[in-house]
């Protein structure tokens, strides 16, 4: 994961979650909020700092029905980055 890849370029981001520093569960949180002001089918974007957020965010998306488009660990920033569609309806 050294590079964002070419066909995240493709990916229309609804919104970005800056979530560099959080920690979960704190990071859930703030993932659960920004989700839910989405419409159906659009697209969340998640930076984080945490190396843990990529088996937190899997398994959140397996929870509550979403979908984990990608994630990949940018070098230059040292921030991951996760891209999450939302395909479940508001609670």
């Amino acid at each position: 994961m050294n590079n964002i890849p070419a066909e995240i370029d493709e990916i229309n981001v609804s919104k970005t979650l800056d979530a560099t520093g959080r920690l979960c569960p704190d990071l859930i949180a703030g993932i659960d909020i920004s989700i839910n002001k989405l419409k159906y089918g659009q697209v969340l974007e998640v930076l984080s700092t945490d190396s843990a957020t990529c088996r937190f965010i899997t398994d959140w998306c397996g929870d509550t029905g979403n979908t984990l488009l990608a994630s990949t660990f940018n070098m230059r920033n040292y921030k991951y980055y996760h891209w999450v569609k939302r395909l479940r309806k508001k609670r």
